[in-house]
């Protein structure tokens, strides 16, 4: 709980830079004015970009800050009512300007917790309207704690390079663990397409708010609960819809059955019948035979002969 509130309590030290009527002025995140002498004193000024960048931005010149303490150009959305996150972000990443959230709430206090360390305080965090708990409950997923539906295998063995692995999950004990904590009522197919139905909404909610949100505190929040959600949904495609080499369809015919698919297939095979409806007297017909040679008056290749037209 000490690092969500450490969210609310680092801003006040951000100082910004802005310019009214030309003139450069300091203001705190509060809005109050801030001495030059103050502002450049701390390190947690965040500067305007430099007056080169207006070609390259445009009128998103006044919506963006340089982040403090950065080896690089880090360029922050600020919160205003004229450019909304989501059109500054994507419009600027076409010419390879990258935008980050705003710190309004820092999420720096959030950067060395896992999710399943958050989870149990996402109340707290501010930022997304959305209510991600009733999101959680409709998929019968809010009454334990994040990871505890998720079960990994064990029988992976270790690499020879010795690199650490990532952890697979094991999808069929992932649903019967599922099953056993109340998630669903059933473990038939249709049951598990039905939540994941569910499931794949609220993904795509929880994305497009993420999207949209400007503060990177609520962001981290929301990417919580998309990260459960999508390995939840993969263990339930992954058992309704099993992986199958062969394509959606088998067959286990013989080898000749195979062969006399493969010719009735064929185009030339489209106008002749079966080998086994024809007699010897027709398969002799259909066969293949020599042309009689043209009369001399009619063949091309002699140079006496007109090829068939009346001299």
């Amino acid at each position: 709980m000490d690092r969500v509130d450490q969210c609310f309590a680092i801003p006040d030290d951000f100082i910004y830079e802005v310019m009214i009527n030309g003139t450069k002025k300091y203001r705190s995140i509060h809005g109050e004015f801030v001495y030059a002498k103050t502002a450049f004193a701390s390190p947690g000024l965040y500067r305007l970009l430099d007056m080169k960048m207006i070609a390259r931005v445009g009128d998103y010149y006044y919506s963006l800050r340089m982040r403090p303490d950065k080896k690089s150009a880090t360029y922050e959305y600020i919160p205003n009512k004229r450019y909304s996150y989501k059109d500054v972000k994507r419009t600027l990443a076409q010419i390879n300007v990258q935008v980050t959230a705003s710190r309004y709430w820092s999420d720096l206090a959030l950067s060395t917790l896992d999710d399943h360390q958050l989870h149990p305080y996402y109340h707290w965090c501010p930022g997304s309207p959305i209510d991600l708990h009733h999101m959680d409950a409709l998929c019968g997923l809010a009454h334990f704690p994040i990871g505890a539906e998720i079960v990994y295998r064990t029988d992976i063995p270790a690499p020879a390079n010795g690199k650490p692995q990532k952890p697979r999950v094991d999808n069929r004990a992932t649903i019967a663990r599922l099953y056993q904590l109340g998630a669903m009522d059933g473990e038939g197919r249709d049951t598990l397409l039905a939540l994941k139905a569910v499931i794949d909404e609220h993904i795509a909610t929880a994305t497009k708010e993420r999207e949209r949100v400007p503060f990177a505190v609520s962001q981290r929040v929301l990417q919580i609960f998309i990260n459960r959600w999508t390995l939840v949904s993969k263990a339930l495609d992954s058992v309704a819809n099993p992986y199958n080499p062969h394509g959606s369809k088998v067959y286990n015919a013989e080898a000749e059955q195979l062969e006399d698919r493969k010719r009735k297939a064929d185009l030339a095979s489209l106008t002749m019948s079966s080998p086994s409806t024809l007699t010897d007297e027709e398969d002799v017909t259909m066969a293949q035979q020599p042309q009689p040679a043209a009369p001399n008056d009619q063949d091309r290749q002699n140079p006496e002969g007109s090829g068939g037209k009346q001299v």
